[in-house]
């Protein structure tokens, strides 16, 4: 292919190209870390290439909607989030890696677990088991990472380093480190229901949504 390395324009169009999803609402679209490719969800999931909207891999079926995703960190399997748990798959095969029961999930890119997703399995609502599985063969590790006693809202930062845990009975966010398992911080808040927690891309900034009153309180979390 031949690529203009002199002489571009000023400006470019600001519509690269139109990636058609003919059937289902798309819920979530996310790139991969190197941003070579995108992947839309639905009841039917897609990869793209970025620049040439060419499909990469896909289709990928799911037994209920898709509403979360994300990419491995060296960009080979993608983590779609369901109602169901989360299936993950190998990209260039195309092929289904694993399944998982549970909620909120991340890829572990620090440490030990490289090539491992952390999840949560809560039991019985007052008890969060944090565990992790092994991307390669699909098996669980032997031993739970850590268990939480109580707390209704959960959310890994996107470096898998950080759980944040909210207790609405108490008021407060805690964050815990996922890889030795400790309570580092606590952020109390002012009465209200607690409806959602969000970390920026960077996982510096954490972000609480309420409900009741409705407001949002962020936090800075390397000041």
């Amino acid at each position: 292919m031949l690529a203009v390395t002199e002489g571009k324009p000023a400006q470019w169009p600001s519509t690269l190209f139109t990636a058609k999803h003919d059937k289902g609402p798309v819920r979530c679209l996310v790139f991969s870390p190197d941003e070579k490719m995108f992947a839309c969800t639905s009841d039917r999931n897609f990869i793209h290439d970025s620049e040439t909207e060419h499909l990469i891999s896909g289709l990928f079926e799911l037994k209920s909607l898709g509403y979360g995703a994300c990419f491995s960190p060296n960009g080979t399997h993608i983590l779609v989030e369901s109602d169901d748990g989360i299936v993950v798959w190998d990209i260039e095969r195309g092929e289904e890696q694993l399944r998982i029961k549970g909620r909120d999930f991340v890829f572990i890119q620090c440490g030990r677990w490289c090539s491992s997703i952390a999840s949560i399995i809560q039991i019985d609502g007052s008890s969060i088991l944090v565990k992790l599985w092994d991307v390669e063969n699909g098996t669980p590790k032997p031993s739970t990472l850590f268990e939480v006693m109580g707390g209704s809202v959960t959310q890994f930062s996107p470096d898998g380093q950080f759980l944040a845990i909210g207790r609405g009975s108490e008021n407060a966010i805690e964050l815990w480190n996922v890889e030795d398992g400790k309570n580092t911080r606590r952020f109390p808040y002012l009465p209200g229901y607690l409806y959602s927690l969000h970390f920026s891309l960077t996982s510096d900034i954490l972000m609480a949504v309420f409900e009741k009153p409705k407001r949002i309180c962020v936090w800075q979390l390397n000041t």
